[in-house]
């Protein structure tokens, strides 16, 4: 290597850090459990640790070692080339020769390589609560008895390595190296596979039904607690009379009041006809529920948002510039037609019209944001947007105005315009002259990406709603903590 040997060195550690970084970045969301880690109370049904542990700190602490074995063995392999290169490590006629100093420096990262195997197999033993081996999930019978003793043996075995490994730094030659990790191989391929397949397949299979009952007894009980199916208080109604009178229907009047009539799956045809504007926006597929206060009453309605399709765009200045937003909503009782059978609508039209008996305000009928809505919008251009068109005014346009005071990122820099323009592989956010310094750029604005960026810990409901607050349309997705590491339940896709 020469006197650039250091240039080399240097280049080496650098490439390994890159590595050996890159496999960790991915992983913020084990280290977030791991530093919230709390107890759940309740003990799994084999180690009698606390749920928390499997949930909070199992999933780091596996990554954990899995990465430090991965990279020690990439240390190893690159540490026996770098000792290759320098002459440490030489191959003869008659074998191979390595400086004792050499065979010393290897002797450490192996045992170091099988000491970490140790705290693999250690947190193994964990991972078998959560195994699919059986009929049902969490560990079965040939976890419990054949693939958690043959994890033990394994433990005992990587130790007795360690041992041999360290001594092996005194000691000429290989024979204790090429013993401990000879005996761990047999080990491993005997106890650690063949074994417990052999459990399952004679011992198991034959009578499943019977060996797996203590086991399915246990994912029935976790499947409760995890599932908060233990807390739920059966109330056994009897004595009940299904005939209804007219006393029954004036005490319920409220219900009746709220019977539906109107199905969202089929009405949604006529909210287009009646309050779509075709030219630009459009309904959703599937209507929207809500309850608001309508002549003091707690109302049913159903709720449509009246979006943006971009489908409908035939330029970049229409679709980027100009109609960068939809436009109010359409709300109708779900319990009362028209003579002619249309909705009974309480908030429509353009521009948007509220009637008189319903207790609510819609100062800012722009909606930025959707269900679906993709690419970009440039808000505050030097031309102003459009909110709708009127046949008898014409078109109806806004300046941009403010949308909670940070929304969007603002275009003040030739750089930030290159990067957006690369970014969405346009050219026209660098040269387009509607983009000023006081232009901001929104993206992202599906609503569901919108949380899932925000809050990538939880899992959100498929369905946004949308409803009126403050005077404003906004959205509200239900985020759920989930996990599939709760012992002996059974998963389900959620």
């Amino acid at each position: 290597v020469g006197r650039r040997g250091w240039l080399v060195r240097l280049g080496l550690s650098g490439l390994f850090a890159l590595i050996a970084g890159l496999g960790v970045s991915g992983r913020w969301q084990e280290w977030l459990l791991y530093t919230n880690r709390v107890d759940f109370g309740v003990d799994d049904l084999h180690f009698g640790r606390d749920i928390g542990f499997f949930v909070f700190e199992l999933p780091l602490l596996t990554f954990v070692v899995g990465w430090l074995f991965s990279t020690l063995i990439l240390t190893l392999v690159i540490t026996s080339i770098w000792h290759y290169i320098n002459g440490g490590i030489r191959f003869q006629t008659v074998g191979v020769r390595v400086r004792p100093q050499v065979k010393a420096h290897l002797s450490v990262l192996l045992g170091s390589v099988a000491l970490v195997k140790v705290a693999d197999y250690w947190l193994a033993r964990f991972e078998l609560t959560t195994s699919t081996r059986g009929v049902v999930d969490g560990a079965s019978y040939t976890d419990v008895n054949a693939q958690l003793p043959a994890i033990n043996l394994l433990i005992l075995i990587s130790l007795l390595a360690v041992v041999l490994l360290l001594v092996n730094i005194r000691r000429r030659g290989w024979v204790l190296p090429t013993l401990a990790v000879g005996l761990w191989l047999f080990v491993a391929l005997v106890m650690g596979g063949i074994y417990p397949a052999v459990v399952q397949g004679l011992r198991v299979q034959p009578a499943e039904s019977e060996m797996e009952a203590p086991y399915i007894e246990r994912n029935i009980l976790a499947t409760r607690q995890a599932y908060g199916l233990d807390r739920i208080t059966e109330v056994v109604i009897e004595d009940f009379d299904t005939t209804i009178t007219a006393e029954d229907l004036r005490a319920n009047s409220a219900t009746v009041r709220n019977i539906r009539v109107l199905d969202p799956l089929i009405v949604q045809a006529t909210f287009d006809r009646l309050q779509g504007e075709r030219e630009f926006y459009r309904f959703n597929d599937v209507l929207d529920d809500g309850r608001y206060v309508v002549d003091g009453e707690t109302t049913h309605v159903l709720l449509g948002i009246r979006e943006l399709d971009l489908n409908k765009m035939r330029s970049w200045e229409s679709e980027h510039v100009a109609f960068t937003h939809g436009y109010g909503v359409a709300v109708a009782s779900v319990s009362r037609v028209k003579g002619s059978g249309d909705p009974d609508f309480i908030i429509g039209d353009l521009p948007v019209a509220i009637h008189e008996s319903v207790e609510i305000t819609l100062d800012r009928p722009q909606i930025y944001v959707g269900e679906g809505l993709g690419g970009y919008a440039v808000v505050g251009a030097s031309r102003d947007e459009v909110d709708y068109t009127d046949q008898d005014q014409g078109t109806q346009a806004v300046r941009y105005a403010d949308i909670g005071g940070e929304g969007g990122v603002q275009m003040r820099s030739m750089f930030r315009k290159a990067a957006f323009a690369l970014r969405f592989g346009q050219i026209e956010p660098l040269i387009s002259n509607f983009i000023t310094d006081d232009s901001r750029l929104l993206y992202v604005r599906d609503v569901r990406d919108r949380v899932e960026m925000l809050a990538p810990f939880l899992h959100f409901d498929a369905d946004p709603y949308p409803v009126l607050v403050d005077g404003r349309i906004v959205y509200i997705v239900d985020g759920y903590t989930t996990t599939d590491r709760y012992p002996y339940s059974q998963r389900a896709d959620v």
